[in-house]
Parts: C-alpha cells; sequence; structure tokens
C-alpha cells in the first residue's frame, strides 16, 4: 500500500509558506513585525504559540533586526559614529531598510519567483497590522514595490486607516494606478471589518475602515476585499455586507475561535448564510467562506447543520463561477 509523504513547507528567512487556517488566505506570507496596537479582544495572536512574544507595539522581526543590528555595526566601526548619532541622522531606519531588501531578495531566489507568481502572491500579515500606526510606513512601501515590480501579486490586510491620508501612500498609490497600471493590478488591499468597534478598541472606527475602502475601490480602483472573521455577531456581520458587498471585490467570512456549538443561534446562522447566498449570486461581489464556518455548522448539528452546509457549499460554487468568469476574460 502506497503511503502519502507529507509535503515539508518550503521557508525563507521572511517568506514562508502559512499553515492551518492561515493557509486559507494564503499560500504565502512575510510578517515585517510582531505586535499590534489594535488591542482586539479576540486576536488569535494573542491565545496562540505566539502570545508570550505579542505586544501591543509593533516590533521588527528578528531576521530584519539581526541583519540591520549586523549592518549598523559595521557602519559605525567604519565612521566612527556613535549609536546616538545615528539615530539622529536615520542611518538605524536606512539599514533596517537595507536589511529587509536583503533578505527578502535572497528569500525570492531560495523560494523562486515564478512559485511564488503561480500560488497567487505574498500576504501581509499574519503577526501584525502591516498598516499599524507605529509601524515604519516606508519600509513596507518599499518591500511592496519590491515585489510589485517583480511582477508578484501582493495582498495587504489592515485595520488602519491614517496611512491612506500621507502623502507617501498618496502618491505611491496615484503613481501606480496613473503610470504602472498593469503593476497596480497586481495589488489588493483588505479591511478586517467585523461592525463591532469596542472588540477593537485601537482600531479607527468601522465608519472611516468602510470609507477607506470606498475610495480604494471607487477613486483609485484598486482591488480590495473584506475579511469580515470573525463574525462576532450575526446581526453586525449582516450589517458590514449591507454597507460593502458594492463596494469592494471580495468578502470574506469566517467564523470565530474556537468554535462552540452556542457560539451563535443556529436559526439566525441558517439565515445569514442564505442571505449571503442570495446577495452573491445575484451581485459582482465574491463571497469567500472560510473552513471555520463548516465546522461551525458542523457544531450545530442536526437540521441546521444540513442546511448551512448546503447553503455554503453553493456560495463556494458561485464564488468558482465567478472566478472561472474573471479568468476567462483576462
Amino acid at each position: 500500500m502506497k503511503t502519502e509523504t507529507k509535503e515539508t513547507p518550503v521557508k525563507g528567512a521572511l517568506i514562508y509558506q502559512p499553515q492551518g487556517a492561515a493557509g486559507e488566505y494564503a499560500k504565502w506570507a512575510i510578517n515585517l513585525y510582531h505586535g499590534c496596537s489594535n488591542g482586539c479582544t479576540y486576536c488569535y495572536n494573542r491565545r496562540g504559540v505566539l502570545s508570550h512574544v505579542f505586544g501591543d507595539k509593533p516590533e521588527l522581526a528578528a531576521p530584519i533586526i539581526r541583519k540591520r543590528d549586523k549592518l549598523l555595526n559595521e557602519y559605525l566601526e567604519k565612521n566612527n559614529m556613535t549609536a546616538h548619532d545615528a539615530i539622529k541622522k536615520g542611518v538605524v531606519d536606512h539599514k533596517g531598510l537595507m536589511a529587509t531588501l536583503d533578505i527578502i531578495s535572497k528569500d525570492l531566489e531560495k523560494i523562486g519567483i515564478d512559485r511564488i507568481r503561480q500560488d497567487g502572491g505574498i500576504f501581509f500579515s499574519f503577526t501584525c497590522d502591516p498598516f499599524d500606526i507605529d509601524a515604519d510606513r516606508f519600509i513596507l512601501q518599499q518591500v511592496v514595490l519590491h515585489l510589485l515590480f517583480d511582477r508578484i501579486p501582493v495582498t495587504i490586510l489592515t485595520k488602519n486607516v491614517h496611512w491612506l491620508q500621507t502623502g507617501l501612500w498618496k502618491s505611491t498609490l496615484r503613481d501606480l494606478t496613473t503610470d504602472y497600471k498593469d503593476i497596480a493590478r497586481l495589488l489588493t488591499i483588505g479591511f478586517t471589518i467585523t461592525g463591532k468597534d469596542k472588540l477593537e478598541p485601537g482600531a479607527p472606527s468601522t465608519e472611516k475602515r468602510i470609507e477607506a475602502l470606498r475610495k480604494l475601490h471607487d477613486e483609485y480602483k484598486i482591488k480590495t476585499f473584506v475579511s469580515l472573521e470573525p463574525i462576532t455577531s450575526i446581526h453586525a456581520a449582516s450589517d458590514v455586507i449591507k454597507e460593502t458587498y458594492k463596494i469592494t471585490d471580495e468578502i470574506r467570512i469566517g467564523a470565530q475561535s474556537p468554535i462552540k456549538k452556542d457560539r451563535y443561534d443556529p436559526k439566525e446562522f441558517a439565515g445569514f448564510v442564505t442571505a449571503v447566498k442570495c446577495i452573491a449570486r445575484f451581485s459582482k461581489c465574491r463571497f469567500q467562506v472560510k473552513n471555520s464556518m463548516y465546522k461551525q455548522a458542523e457544531a450545530f448539528g442536526g437540521v441546521y447543520r444540513d442546511l448551512c452546509v448546503r447553503r455554503l457549499d453553493e456560495i463556494r460554487e458561485i464564488y468558482k463561477s465567478k472566478q472561472k468568469e474573471e479568468n476567462d476574460e483576462k
């Protein structure tokens, strides 16, 4: 009898293959930072294996720090400069950027650019908010442009909106969508929107995130998505869909973990997925349901399990159909 061998995940210093539930989002990802100032009470990083190192402020990933410090020490010694002077003159930030780009270039060479392209590109991020107000905007911008101009699709998920008002990102998006439209098509930006601001005390309001989503979708013509995960309330989730399905390309829906039978009212959950199926069928927006939605349906058992699984299957079939239509048009 032939036994199947499990493929060992490929891993660079920064670029890696997400596993488990994260693997539903992307086949390749980069975490430039660990930690987040959004303060979401439901955050899996605060409960999981990274909880002991996951703080309220983003810290550069360890490989970047090691490389940056090596470059910095060499520079200080060569130029007879103190660390204090290096900080004042922006040398530390510059060496951080150089370290990041060097690591990513080596990772791309190791893994293979063509492989990453074929797998749908690179996702930012699972251990931070890439646009965290305390993160270095310039490092992210340079990394994203580096990948895009290598023709690697980039997907960014955030809760933050302040970056969209900065001159750096205004000019970046304007230049991409005006002078490099073929490159701009490779960029997708999404917002996590649960509709429950009280559970996300450090993040901008739902209203501001929807406003930013509309700006990217309607004004800049950037591909967008909404991450409606986790569903913290069926009513709030329904409102989010009503407010966003006309101003985004895709809505990704996931249940809250850990899965519990009494997490949601089964009748409300069934009504929700039925409504999503109807909107998915008659709107341009694609709806992607995560595996957690099936696990939640299974937890209900009985007739609600059967009804919900049937509706979720229908939503996935509609999603596949829309994807095929889009691919045929390219």
